[in-house]
């Protein structure tokens, strides 16, 4: 993987992502360092599966500062786009 140029050493801390091979991709809590196009693509579609599979618990969360019930939906169609 290559490093983020010019971004700090620690980029994130990314919870245990583990692969459709069983395999994990990034360590349990451990800081990730560098990223490459492949980890950018793999981190998104982990947040769309996710979304994909809580947009409705969290439309029921958005409260403020209008309680319009949609945020979930538009969170998950942004991932999508």
């Amino acid at each position: 993987m290559r490093g983020v140029a010019g971004g700090p050493d620690v980029v994130a801390a990314a919870p245990a992502q583990v692969a459709s091979s069983g395999v994990s991709r990034f360590a349990a809590l451990e800081p990730v360092t560098d990223l490459d196009a492949d980890d950018v693509r793999y981190l998104f579609r982990a947040a769309h599966d996710w979304m994909a599979r809580h947009y409705e618990m969290v439309n029921r969360l958005n409260v403020f500062p209008v309680p319009d019930g949609d945020t979930g939906t538009n969170m998950l169609l942004t991932l999508k786009a």
